[in-house]
């Protein structure tokens, strides 16, 4: 995962686990998931 000001890029193409654990990165933010 990386943050910028106003963007979260979260790559999750062998993530396993589930997306609520990022859940306090989508205020405010605009999110780009790559999987």
């Amino acid at each position: 995962m990386k943050t910028y000001d106003g963007l979260v890029h979260i790559d999750l193409y062998n993530y396993k686990g589930d997306i609520e654990e990022f859940e306090d990165y989508f205020d405010d933010n605009i999110i780009a998931i790559e999987w």
